[in-house]
């Protein structure tokens, strides 16, 4: 069987801290949806990149390739990491928002707020909770295979010429895990990627 990660003993209260970084990347999302309309209209490019995701819970770092398409002020990105890890699987990540920024013919600066989802193709334990580590686990005490996401990040895009880019992503990818009568939890997750495509 797999193995599985999980934590017994006594349940932990979400913390004030948690609270505020999440009312801090709500502010943060209505900033930039007032920012898009900056985005010029002909900001339209597609193009592949290679991700990394360093989870917090549980501590893993899958790594896989994706795309991305722009179209004014949508940003759309989608992700495969297809590494079958004995805990988490593989995973499939899809992420639609906004980005607002400033460019010139060479670079541009970005800010994106995107909420999306995540598949995890294994379920492993819910993250703070109490629960008996048996097999086969309870079901209540696994993640739902997909759950919520938000990125929040930045864009640096350059461009060698008038229809080529290279991309480079930062965020935070907020992962929200649903444990029932316990709560639902956010979990901070840095996110990078590269990669180049073509506009138009």
């Amino acid at each position: 069987g797999r193995d599985r990660v999980g934590h017994c003993g006594t349940v932990e209260s979400a913390t004030p801290v948690r609270g505020f970084r999440v009312r801090r990347s709500l502010l943060v999302l209505t900033f930039l949806t007032a920012l898009a309309p900056a985005v010029h209209a002909q900001d339209r490019s597609v193009g592949a990149s290679y991700t990394f995701l360093f989870l917090t819970y549980p501590d893993q770092i899958p790594h896989g390739f994706g795309g991305w398409l722009t179209w004014k002020f949508v940003d759309v990105g989608v992700n495969l990491f297809p590494d079958d890890h004995p805990i988490i699987g593989r995973q499939t990540q899809v992420q639609a928002g906004v980005r607002g920024g400033v460019r010139n013919r060479v670079v541009g600066l970005f800010g994106r707020a995107r909420p999306g989802i995540i598949h995890f193709s294994e379920r492993f334990y819910q993250p703070e909770i109490a629960c008996i580590l048996i097999f086969p686990s309870l079901e209540s005490c696994l993640i739902d295979a997909t759950n919520l996401t938000l990125d929040l990040g930045g864009t640096i895009e350059l461009y060698p010429s008038p229809r080529s880019i290279i991309r480079i992503d930062v965020g935070d990818t907020l992962l929200r895990f649903d444990r029932g009568q316990q709560g639902a939890l956010w979990k901070h997750n840095l996110q990078v990627a590269g990669g180049g495509g073509v506009r138009f």
